[in-house]
């Protein structure tokens, strides 16, 4: 159940970008203030605000152009998806590093660049979030 306010927010947060919202109200979870979070370091968001019941996301724009193009939810409730870390390597590779992953992993939710940045001694994988297009 821990996946359907992820897919809300990011279905929130991409008809915001269609519509071109300078902010937008999404559910307040501990595993959307962390990918939230990812987002704010990767600087795709500008900021974020915590309430008592919501959590307002302020979106990025440069040159009047969302700096996110799209957010896609890849595990779902009833088919979730399991990386490795040679499996993400090769898939970042296909993709010419123009999109990154957020995972679910033993060490937290992380960025797949972070992982490809430590996996190389470490060799984790995990559950993949999101797809988070640039």
């Amino acid at each position: 159940m821990y996946n359907d306010t992820l897919t809300d927010m990011v279905s929130r947060i991409n008809v915001a970008l269609l519509e071109r919202d300078q902010n937008v109200s999404v559910p307040k979870s501990k595993l959307n203030i962390l990918v939230l979070n990812q987002l704010y370091i990767k600087g795709c968001i500008g900021a974020f605000h915590i309430n008592p019941m919501k959590v307002k996301v302020y979106l990025k724009y440069w040159n009047n152009k969302p700096v996110l193009q799209k957010l896609k939810c890849m595990s779902t409730p009833g088919r979730q998806f399991n990386w490795r870390f040679p499996y993400l390597r090769t898939e970042l590779y296909k993709t010419n590093y123009m999109c990154f992953y957020i995972l679910s992993t033993t060490m937290g939710v992380l960025c797949s660049d972070d992982l490809l940045l430590m996996g190389y001694e470490k060799r984790i994988g995990g559950r993949i979030l999101l797809k988070v297009l640039l």
